[in-house]
């Protein structure tokens, strides 16, 4: 069976992340791609250290962006992926090839995946990034 989701865990989660919460909602407040682009590799590159690993897997960093995304509450959240993703690579050609393209990348999958998200998913979502947070 199943358990129950627990909003003390997504509380604890949320004030956990706070850094990096705050660093994706400067994201949607940035004027510029530089701006933009700084503040979401801010946010990802922060979250293993802020865990207490050296590194996370591509999934756990997907799930935790995913969590952030949920505390910011955009409003644009898909338009301003897609705008990130097209832009960044039009002036910063070599960010693709990089960890900044690879937090495009991930904030880009993150999108999608809440635009697609039912409660089983968000449950298990919560649980798996608390797990990484133990």
């Amino acid at each position: 069976p199943s358990e129950k989701f627990n909003p003390d865990m997504w509380k604890t989660l949320s004030s956990r992340l706070e850094p990096q919460i705050e660093a994706v909602r400067q994201v949607f407040k940035a004027k510029t791609v530089q701006e933009k682009l700084h503040h979401l590799t801010e946010a990802c590159m922060t979250i293993p250290t802020h865990a207490g690993q050296a590194n996370v897997s591509a999934d756990d960093l997907l799930a935790t962006l995913v969590l952030c995304l949920l505390n910011t509450e955009p409003k644009n959240l898909l338009g301003e992926a897609r705008f990130l993703d097209n832009v960044s690579t039009v002036f910063y050609p070599e960010a693709s090839l990089d960890h900044r393209g690879y937090c495009i990348t991930t904030f880009v999958c993150a999108a999608d995946y809440l635009r697609s998200m039912g409660n089983k998913e968000f449950d298990g979502l919560v649980k798996g990034v608390s797990k990484l947070f133990e």
